[in-house]
């Protein structure tokens, strides 16, 4: 999480797009009103377009397993963007990508059709290293804007850093998926 730090919101810069990587919104198992957030992606989002760092917000995410009845995650998490006051003309959604890669591949199309050169990428700063190689690899120049900071720095015993905990045990899955993708797509060719 230390390779691409917090900016604050009216450091960062503007770009031709705010492009929000899915995995935020949880999908519905049945149909519902409201969405549930589970990180802070999507009021990060919310938070740039308000200051004006776009005027458009690219949400890419869709389902990896597709459900007869059941949207791609982007489209609940336009939903809530809506809610919050984003109008919907504002609001860019790809839904046909299921993992980063065909995030980058998708979303450089539309890109493209609307001849945006420039993003600011915002997922989560856990996933940041591989995304922004991934959108960097397929050609879109993309500025970090990372959320979802697990790590925070705190002063506490040092005893307590020895004792397991659930949440630390997360933590490690987290790490070994996000370490195995990276070699993966390296593999792939998918980053370089």
């Amino acid at each position: 999480e230390s390779t691409y730090l917090p900016v604050p919101i009216a450091q960062s810069p503007t770009a031709g797009a705010i492009v929000l990587l899915g995995g935020d919104v949880g999908l519905p198992l049945a149909p519902r009103i409201s969405s549930e957030i589970g990180g802070n992606r999507t009021l990060h989002a919310f938070r740039l377009y308000t200051a004006k760092k776009s005027i458009l917000i690219v949400i890419s995410g869709g389902n990896v397993f597709p459900q007869p009845g059941v949207e791609p995650e982007s489209f609940y998490t336009a939903e809530l963007l809506k809610e919050w006051g984003v109008p919907s003309d504002a609001i860019l959604i790809e839904g046909s990508s299921r993992n980063t890669y065909e995030n980058a591949i998708e979303t450089k199309k539309l890109l493209k059709a609307r001849q945006i050169d420039k993003i600011l990428l915002v997922t989560s700063a856990f996933h940041m290293p591989r995304a922004i190689a991934t959108f960097r690899t397929v050609g879109i120049n993309t500025i970090p804007s990372p959320s979802n900071y697990s790590i925070v720095s705190y002063s506490r015993p040092t005893i307590l850093e020895w004792v397991p905990s659930l949440g630390n045990l997360g933590r490690i899955q987290a790490v070994i998926r996000e370490k195995l993708g990276i070699l993966v797509y390296r593999y792939r060719g998918w980053i370089v």
